[in-house]
Order: structure tokens, then sequence, then C-alpha cells
């Protein structure tokens, strides 16, 4: 049965929807019409793993067992998670994001810009609340670390997928180091940063890092997939979105590995294509279905998630930390 987000996460749903709804407070005109987009481009959909993950992992650590004060540092990533999702699409020339108009198509590519700019800048905002809350300055210290250290590891990530889709082949294990500092990164920031608010040892705070680690880089085997099976009205996007852009993900990389000869040529052409068909898609996935391709990610996105668990054992039992054993299934098995 597919995960219930919002029934079992719906107290944290509603304390980060409300902080969000709390960003971008001003009074002139121009700064109201900005923020307004800004406010819309966050708010509206988006599962908000990342902010849920760093209230989960605070209060797996925290001795009063209170996520409250993770709140900004949970907003945090929701903000940069948001401004990497208007770039992507501008960079994939994406029309549709969880079944609206992406931020450059409805407001224009320099609103924009402007817009995930903006988001960023935010951030320091949020850092800003925790003098107010008396966190411990070594606390808001090593919470800067990590933020400075996820941000950079994602941004190399995103250049290492856009530079490996250049070369005609990838490995299986470039394509993982792609991930994890992709996707795995940003997942690994969120939880150690609220393992710190937490209070956490160094021990959890880098035993939730790996768990996290392990649900990105699960996480983004799963978008894989779904990139090519699902529904596209499920999923509020267009389907076989990499093969357009000429991206290379896990299944791709497995069916040109084992691919016959014919079948490969074919892949390859969809490849530099760009405009591909409804009947391309069909020929597509009888291809992979016959190379195994979607079986064999699966599994690899099984065992990952599996060994990320592992990371959770030295942590104490506890209802937050049965909560994100249940994130990590559903990060390798949802549906959209």
């Amino acid at each position: 049965m597919e995960y219930d987000f919002e029934k079992e996460l719906s107290n944290y749903y509603v304390a980060i929807g409300r902080s969000l709804k709390n960003s971008f407070k001003v009074e002139d005109r121009f700064g109201k019409d900005l923020y307004s987009m800004a406010r819309e481009s966050m708010v509206n959909g988006g599962k908000k793993i990342r902010p849920i993950l760093v209230l989960l992992s605070c209060e797996a650590v925290s001795k009063s067992k209170d996520y409250k004060l993770a709140l900004p540092a949970a907003i945090i990533y929701e903000l940069s998670h948001t401004a990497a999702l208007i770039q992507d699409d501008i960079l994939d020339k994406a029309t549709f994001r969880r079944k609206r108009k992406s931020v450059w198509k409805k407001y224009g590519l320099e609103n924009a810009i402007l817009i995930s700019d903006i988001l960023l800048f935010e951030m320091f905002s949020k850092l800003i609340e925790y003098e107010k809350l008396g966190l411990p300055e070594e606390r808001i210290y090593k919470l800067l670390a990590v933020i400075g250290e996820t941000a950079k590891d994602a941004t190399r990530g995103e250049f290492m997928d856009r530079q490996l889709g250049i070369r005609s082949d990838m490995s299986t294990d470039e394509y993982l180091k792609m991930i994890e500092l992709k996707t795995g990164s940003l997942l690994r920031g969120a939880c150690k940063s609220g393992a710190i608010v937490g209070g956490g040892t160094g021990e959890e705070i880098n035993k939730l890092g790996n768990f996290g680690s392990s649900i990105g880089k699960a996480y983004q085997i799963r978008d894989d997939i779904l990139d090519v099976i699902a529904d596209k009205n499920k999923v509020g996007k267009p389907v076989f979105q990499d093969l357009r852009n000429n991206k290379k993900n896990i299944v791709i990389i497995h069916a040109l590995n084992n691919a016959n000869a014919r079948d490969k040529k074919f892949l390859t052409g969809l490849l530099k294509k760009g405009n591909i068909s409804p009947n391309d898609i069909t020929l597509a996935r009888k291809l992979f279905q016959k190379s195994g391709s979607v079986e064999y990610a699966e599994s690899l996105a099984a065992k990952i998630s599996t060994e990320g668990r592992r990371y959770l054992n030295p942590i104490k039992d506890s209802k937050a930390k049965e909560k994100l054993i249940k994130l990590s299934h559903h990060a390798e098995r949802r549906m959209y």
C-alpha cells in the first residue's frame, strides 16, 4: 500500500506549511510581487521530504523529543530544494512541475531566476532565527558547515550529470557517484542538520547523515524508473524527460550496457532525437522490459535502501525512528 504522507506526518506538514506562509513579508509593491511568486512556488505541491527528514532526525535524537527547534533548518532545505527545481526546469526546458506550469514557464525566464535567488537568500533569514531561539553557537556553526557542504556537493552532482550526458558511455559506478552528490547530499544534509539542532552525538549525526544519503539515492533511482514507466497524469510532469534531454538515468544505462546492437542503436538514436513520439515510448518500454532494466533498477534501489536502514541501528527506538524507516521504504517503492 502506498505510504500516506499526509495522514502519517500531518502535524509536521502543518508546521512546515505555517512556516512557509510566514516567509517573505515586505511592504513595498515590488517586493510583494516577487515574494508572492516565491511563496507560491514553495507552498504549492511537493512531498516536502527534505524538511520532514530534518524534523524527524531532530526528534529522533532530541532529549525532549521535540522537532519544533528544527523548523528553521527544515525550511532552509525546502528553500534550497525549490530553488534547485526552478533552475533544473530552466536548464531542462521543462514546462510542467507537480501538475502545474513550471516557474519559468509561468512567470518568464528572468523572473524565475530572480525567484530562485530570493529563495536562496531567504535561507540567511531562517538561520538568524536561531539567535532568538537560543541554539548554542557550536550547533549553529556545525549547521552552517553542513549547509555549505551540502550546497557545493549538490551543485557538483548537477554539473556531473550534465557532463556525463555528453558522453556516449556511462558506467553504473559513475551514475551512483553522481546521484550521491546530486540527490544523496541534500538528504544527507537534511538528516545531519536535524540531528545537529537536536543535540545529537557525533555518531548519531553521521549515522543519520548516511541514512539520508541512502534514501536520496534510492529516491533518485525510483525517479528514474518512474520516468520510463509512469503515467504523466499521476506524476504531474511529462515522462521520458531524460531521453528527451539526452540524460542517462540508471534504466537507460543498464539497457545500453545489456541490449543487443540493434536495440542499442535505437536507444542511442532516441537520446539524440529530442522529440520523442508515443510510438518511440512504446518501443523503448518494450526494450527496457526485454533487457530487464527496470527490474535491475528496482533491485538496486531496494539494496541501497536496505543498507541505509542499517545506519539507524545505533539510534534509540522511537516513533520518529519508525517514521524514518517507513519513509525509506516509500522512497524505493513510491508510484508518484
